[in-house]
């Protein structure tokens, strides 16, 4: 069986750690459109995409008890190395393709209606090299997430230095790198750090700009994601997880199961008495 790299199955999800993008990743595992990072559970639901209550079993026991979040990574989440194996997804952050390590069911899933996931932690670079590998992916992109990243982090970590995994897309380094004339951090960020989108500003600002954020030489446009205005907020989550089905084709929104989700993800990190 060949994989099918000409898939539109692929969504690429570009996230710094701790900044919620598995959790996005398992809201939309809740449509039968979809599959969760993990070889077993994808088997079962490409047979029975249907399976609602096994769909939301599955993502729930990716969440742990709230004594032992220190090992959530570790021990419970989810990811590229439990559905593709330890080595394939790494070699499409490269722009390689490595059939002769692919999986059946990556390659089943490349021929399926079930769209998969491929974590992106490093940038447009990173996103480049995977769209060479799959040239019909989708981009969710994750921004303004630095509220709810320092959260997660002390809980996962203990080390609540998250800029440290941001690399150039946070406000701390943006700040250093930007020149006088250059916009706002808030700006620059809302429009998905993309320079082709700015206007107004004199091409010798966007050159400089470009040095640092490339974003612009993307051809595939990202969905963005903004965490801190909308997590907190069951209301305001719920309606953006559901303009993020829209937006991908999944036509099977179910606010109760994703509202269960999220309550129980949620109260991991605040006290949920307070935001309900």
């Amino acid at each position: 069986m060949p994989t099918d790299y000409q898939s539109t199955n692929p969504i690429v999800m570009q996230f710094p750690r701790f900044a919620g993008g598995k959790f996005i990743m398992n809201c939309l595992a809740l449509s039968r459109h979809c599959v969760p990072q993990d070889r077993e559970i994808a088997e079962h639901l490409i047979d029975n995409p249907g399976d609602y209550i096994y769909r939301l079993s599955s993502v729930m026991k990716t969440l742990p008890p709230a004594s032992d979040m220190i090992n959530w990574i570790n021990c419970y989440e989810l990811g590229d190395r439990q559905l593709f194996g330890p080595s394939v997804a790494r070699k499409w952050t490269q722009g390689i393709s490595d059939d002769s390590n692919i999986n059946d069911i990556t390659k089943r899933l490349s021929i399926s209606n079930m769209k998969f996931f491929i974590t992106c932690h490093s940038g447009p670079d990173q996103a480049s090299n995977v769209l060479k590998v799959w040239p019909r992916a989708s981009i969710v992109m994750l921004v303004n997430h630095r509220k709810f990243s320092l959260i997660s982090a002390r809980l996962k970590s203990k080390n609540d230095n998250v800029d440290a995994h941001a690399g150039n897309y946070c406000q701390s380094k943006y700040q250093q790198l930007a020149g006088t004339d250059w916009p706002t951090w808030t700006e620059f960020k809302n429009i998905g750090f993309n320079i082709n989108r700015l206007t107004g500003y004199p091409e010798h600002i966007l050159a400089e700009m470009g040095q640092f954020y490339r974003w612009n030489l993307i051809s595939t446009d990202p969905i963005m994601i903004d965490i801190d205005s909308n997590i907190f907020d069951q209301h305001k989550f719920l309606h953006m997880i559901q303009q993020l089905y829209s937006d991908l084709g999944l036509d099977d929104f179910n606010a109760n199961l994703v509202g269960t989700f999220w309550k129980s993800y949620i109260n991991l990190h605040v006290d949920i008495a307070d935001i309900l």
